[in-house]
């Protein structure tokens, strides 16, 4: 009995590790052949385009700055820059100064006697203008205080009035000959033929305040004293077609009697 019972027992052994070879070999058999996958190598990219070197950057063009013009017609004082003014000396001492700025003044200060002591702008040169200024007497002996339009080497026009010493209270017109000057001729040329001197009562006499202008348009000159225009005699202004453009200018001078200090306050150049 155990011997049969041992044969069962072996014979199964057998069977069963017969089915186990059989189907390994049947399940190695029936597996596919491993497939080694070809390597495929990383898209490659482009070269790079060569760099062109940029071209070179011109510097800007400076912007224009606009010079600002400056009008030749003008109100002013003389507290500001007063470089285009230069002294002229007619008569007396060319070595010394006789006019000086004073806050907002220009002041004339002529201490010796027979001194004729003016300031010119030189920077425009006009034809037909009207120049007004406020002077004031401050001290004076025997005074002249001038305004003079259409200066040139050939001469200028001048109105001139007196506030102190025996002409006080009167006016004159002059034109101002350099050919007479080099000639060592009187240069002074009365415009008011046959009167000289005009007196009026717009004059401030004495110490203070006259407001002087003078108009040169074509041949006319035409005085004004204290806002009023002066006629001689209710006739046409004065003509003279001797001078025809020129520069602007102011003056002071002193005769026979004591010093004389004038001061400038302000100046108007304007256009008829």
């Amino acid at each position: 009995m155990k011997k049969r019972l041992l044969y069962l027992v072996l014979v199964f052994i057998f069977v069963s590790m017969a089915c186990q070879i059989g189907g390994q070999k049947a399940t190695e058999e029936t597996l596919p052949p491993t497939v080694e996958m070809p390597t495929i190598p990383p898209p490659t990219e482009p070269p790079p385009e060569p760099t062109v070197p940029p071209e070179p950057t011109q510097p800007p063009e400076p912007e224009a700055t606009p010079t600002e013009e400056i009008s030749p017609y003008y109100t002013m004082d003389f507290g500001g820059d007063l470089s285009d003014w230069t002294q002229v000396v007619l008569a007396g001492d060319p070595s010394k100064t006789y006019a000086r700025q004073m806050g907002n003044r220009l002041k004339f200060e002529v201490p010796s006697p027979e001194t004729y002591a003016y300031v010119e702008n030189g920077s425009f040169s006009y034809k037909d203008v009207y120049i007004e200024a406020e002077v004031e007497t401050v001290r004076s002996g025997a005074n002249g205080i001038a305004l003079w339009c259409r200066g040139s080497e050939k001469g200028f026009y001048e109105l001139r009035i007196h506030t102190a010493g025996p002409l006080a209270g009167t006016y004159e017109l002059f034109r101002y000959d350099f050919v007479l000057k080099q000639q060592k001729k009187v240069p002074y040329v009365q415009l008011l033929k046959g009167i000289g001197h005009v007196s009026t009562y717009e004059i401030k006499a004495g110490v203070g305040l006259n407001k002087i202008g003078m108009l040169c348009q074509g041949q006319n000159i035409r005085v004004f004293i204290n806002d009023v225009e002066h006629l001689i005699n209710n006739e046409p202004p004065v003509k003279d077609n001797t001078l025809t453009d020129g520069t602007i200018g102011l003056g002071v001078m002193s005769f026979s009697q004591g010093p004389v200090e004038v001061d400038f306050l302000s100046l108007t150049v304007a256009q008829p």
